[in-house]
């Protein structure tokens, strides 16, 4: 089970223009966001949405480019999965390493606990 406990936004000065796709993530992102996984350790999901609706598919861009930055992210957070999300306007579909030299496998389900939280629930 993975539980999300935050999330980090790439900023604009980030992407780097790209012949076949316009626009990539660049290095200076990657590496913040293996910095932001080391301590403490967490997993790095690569999650962007192909917008629409119904249940959504990688890309061979997607796909090639996970090729490269997976192994990365498990150098700076070894003992943890690491992957990819992708997102439509209603479903969610990912994939996960939990070591660079063992095929990724897909997740199964997807839950989402709503808003609002709260950390004091003694006034229930």
């Amino acid at each position: 089970m993975l539980l999300v406990r935050g999330y980090q936004t790439v900023a604009d000065e980030d992407y780097e223009r790209h012949p076949s796709v316009g626009a990539q993530i660049g290095s200076n992102a990657m590496r913040k966001a293996a910095q932001a996984s080391y301590r403490p350790p967490s997993a790095i999901l690569h999650v962007h949405t192909h917008g629409r609706r119904g249940r959504p598919g990688f890309s061979r861009v997607d796909l090639d480019s996970a090729v490269s930055f997976v192994p990365g992210f498990a150098e700076t957070a070894p003992r943890m999965p690491h992957g990819l999300l992708v997102l439509s306007n209603n479903s969610a579909h990912g994939l996960l390493w939990v070591a660079p030299d063992r095929p990724a496998f897909p997740i199964s389900s997807f839950k989402r606990i709503s808003a609002p939280m709260r950390a004091d629930w003694s006034d229930r």
